[in-house]
């Protein structure tokens, strides 16, 4: 899971650094030094999103389980139901990170605004790290090493429609954020 892990967030999050900034970076006032690196907002965006991915891929392991028809005693590591549902939760984590590597990529403009197109090497990141799930999903020496199962055509639409729910909870609250922004500026 670890191997995983980092290596759905390690490039990716290298190719977010080469993100250029935002267009009113330059006119929003320095940030103060007493100031902490996690405010409430940026805790409050770590855990918006977090819960989500969590849920998620929460959501499709125990869809897994239960699709399999069988009951809960009988799901244990020697199960091959067992191996399809951590490597769905697995998959999951991965198509979470690439949907939230999209939309981390700013914290009020809209992916539209943005371009999908616009980071490249953060899609090449995000490639690579769904190449590798694919690799530990489908090859069989690495179905050994990491206790992993195919995945069907469905488990990824699934594993999508996720990550798209995440995406789409983002873009609304971001939308929230510049209507709110917006209200303020007409007030003063």
């Amino acid at each position: 899971m670890l191997a995983i892990d980092l290596g759905s967030d390690v490039l990716p999050a290298l190719a977010l650094g080469t993100e250029p900034p935002e267009p009113e970076t330059m006119n929003a006032p320095p940030r103060s030094p007493k100031e902490p690196l996690f405010t409430r907002s940026v805790l409050g965006r770590i855990l918006f999103l977090g819960g989500i991915q969590a849920l998620g891929v929460t959501t499709a392991f125990f869809w897994k389980i239960h699709t399999a028809g069988i009951p809960y005693a009988a799901f244990t590591a020697d199960n091959p139901i067992y191996r399809e549902a951590l490597t769905m939760t697995q998959a999951g984590i991965v198509v979470s990170q690439v949907f939230n590597g999209l939309t981390v990529r700013s914290d009020r403009l809209s992916i539209r605004r943005l371009g999908v197109l616009s980071n490249p090497r953060l899609l090449a990141a995000q490639a690579l790290a769904i190449t590798a799930m694919c690799a530990i999903s489908y090859a069989p020496p690495l179905q050994q090493i990491f206790n992993t199962a195919p995945l069907s055509p469905l488990d990824w639409a699934i594993l999508t429609g996720f990550g798209a729910v995440l995406l789409a909870a983002d873009e609304t609250r971001k939308a929230l954020v510049r209507a709110h922004a917006k209200r303020r500026k007409e007030n003063t």
